[in-house]
């Protein structure tokens, strides 16, 4: 085995044997088998969604739970 994780982690890091395979698929492929692994949506909408969720996590980085 070469590697393990998710295709979405593998397909980012450009280096990974999976990632060149799907590059090896064409350009519309590759593009289409992307967007899958990021779960249906665009790589610049999965940045975009990751960009937003990390903002409103530093928001909230109030504690609000007296138990913890």
């Amino acid at each position: 085995m070469l590697e393990f994780d998710t295709p979405q982690a593998l397909l980012s890091d450009v280096n990974s044997q999976f990632s060149s395979l799907v590059e090896q698929t064409g350009l519309a492929e590759a593009g289409h088998l992307r967007m899958i692994a990021n779960g249906g949506k665009s790589n610049s909408q999965q940045n975009e969604e990751t960009v937003i969720y990390n903002e409103t996590v530093l928001e909230d980085d109030s504690e609000t739970d007296s138990l913890i």
